[in-house]
């Protein structure tokens, strides 16, 4: 047994698990909250033994930015720290715990295809960016042994997270007692994240592709803008649920000019380009670290307004 990365994976060998429980010999200071145990697992069919190396993580967030930003990012850093350790063992492929989904079902199980019992929409996008191989959901009747178990344990309560302190996002109380990774190496990561997937998408921009052009970002269902409130803006709305994430990466990685209601859409920022002005208008005023915070590590001109508050002339004399 092994922990890597400070402490947020785990590596162990001959790792058993079943049905949400682990069997595990060592002492794991709490890092399973009560799931894991030292006694014998029971079965009454042989375990499924699986000899590639798997990172084991939670279920991915039903919302885009925190799915991209609280999930994906962190895992992207995870792998990062696995293959610097043990590049022998690869590829690696992902096992989802059921935990959240019997949790929170009504969240979870839609994102997931009955058929093919893999992610469906953007989820399955996201997760390819971190392996090829579909992820494996496991069966609550079997007992699987990994030979080479890499457990994402969130021991470190969001430290991988560009929002990693309770004020910068109201309403998460944090206990990790201190602040574990500099905003330097946050940042470091984040920028390898975002090069990482311009070279996915085969994304090669130059100066000249940047627009002048205003990006008008309209939310398909709850929180649609009032027109009164867009009225004097010079830009027609785009709907980011049609279109392909591709698409809205060089979307915001080309203009210069960006405006939205506080929503997922604001994990794209990663991609904005440096200096871009970032119209935040929140429905819930008092939360301007978490757009901030993105502008914050990428050089972005960040205007938080109260949606409430925008009427008439509002963008004119914000946007000089």
């Amino acid at each position: 047994m092994k922990y890597i990365n400070d402490g947020n994976v785990l590596y162990i060998q001959d790792l058993y698990y079943q049905n949400l429980l682990f069997h595990i010999q060592e002492k794991c200071d709490n890092v399973f909250d009560g799931e894991w145990t030292d006694r014998p697992l029971n079965s009454e069919k042989s375990p499924i033994v699986l000899d590639e190396p798997y990172l084991i993580i939670e279920t991915i967030d039903s919302c885009y930015s925190h799915a991209l930003l609280e999930r994906i990012f962190p895992l992207f850093w995870a792998m990062d720290k696995i293959r610097s350790e043990y590049p022998d063992l690869s590829p690696i492929r992902i096992m989802i715990r059921n935990r959240m989904i019997r949790l929170f079902p009504n969240q979870n199980k839609p994102l997931i295809d009955r058929t093919s019992g893999y992610y469906r929409g953007f989820h399955r996008e996201l997760l390819g960016w971190i392996t090829s191989s579909p992820p494996l959901f496991p069966s609550a009747d079997r007992t699987y042994c990994f030979r080479h178990a890499f457990l994402y344990t969130d021991k470190h309560d969001y430290q991988c997270s560009p929002w990693n302190q309770t004020y910068m996002f109201p309403n998460r109380q944090i206990k990790t007692p201190r602040t574990l990774y500099h905003d330097d190496l946050i940042r470091e990561y984040l920028v390898r994240f975002r090069e990482f997937i311009f070279r996915y998408y085969h994304i090669h921009l130059l100066e000249e592709d940047l627009q002048d052009k205003i990006l008008l970002i309209e939310r398909k269902s709850n929180r649609r803008w009032d027109p009164e409130t867009i009225r004097s803006i010079p830009a027609i709305p785009v709907i980011l649920e049609d279109l392909p994430i591709r698409q809205q990466i060089i979307l915001f990685a080309t203009h210069k000019t960006i405006i939205f209601r506080h929503g997922s859409c604001l994990a794209n920022l990663i991609f904005s380009p440096p200096g871009a002005k970032i119209f935040d208008l929140d429905h819930e005023y008092g939360r301007p670290h978490i757009v901030g915070r993105l502008c914050q590590f990428f050089g972005l001109r960040h205007i938080y307004l109260e949606y409430g508050s925008c009427r008439g002339d509002w963008f004119a004399s914000n946007h000089a």
